[in-house]
């Protein structure tokens, strides 16, 4: 063993020896407790926010299971006033899914069938049939 590896082996047990006696029991557990409390209080906060979430502007109204569904979409309220053309075109720009095309079979993209817009007591709507590829 050469003297720097034995300079090495004193200085790091010299090293451990100072913290050993520097670390409390008492005072470690104080701190996990404080960082248990920290996340306790950030997974608090988490359910909350998803609890007082938005509601969806979105409901399936019929499933199909493997072959896809159908789901009944409210459009933004600033479109409540807009002809059927610019409600359409917001549907295509924000909720129209496209299928794209892979060399794979069964790639399990969702893509729009169909949808049919319709304006119900000043409000639009969508009937919006998506499939999926299997």
């Amino acid at each position: 063993m050469s003297i720097l590896e034995r300079f090495s082996t004193i200085i790091k047990a010299n090293i451990n020896d100072l913290l050993d006696r520097a670390e409390d029991p008492a005072k470690m557990m104080d701190q996990y407790m404080r960082q248990l409390m920290s996340d306790l209080a950030d997974v608090k906060r988490e359910i909350r926010e998803f609890t007082h979430r938005a509601a969806s502007r979105s409901h399936i109204v019929r499933d199909d299971g493997i072959d896809g569904y159908v789901e009944l979409v409210q459009l933004p309220e600033a479109l409540d006033e807009a002809h059927k053309v610019v409600a359409a075109d917001w549907f295509r720009a924000n909720r129209y899914l496209e299928f794209l095309p892979t060399p794979y079979d069964c790639s399990g993209q969702k893509f729009t069938n169909w949808f049919k817009l319709f304006c119900r007591q000043g409000h639009w709507f969508a009937y919006h049939s998506v499939s999926v590829d299997v």
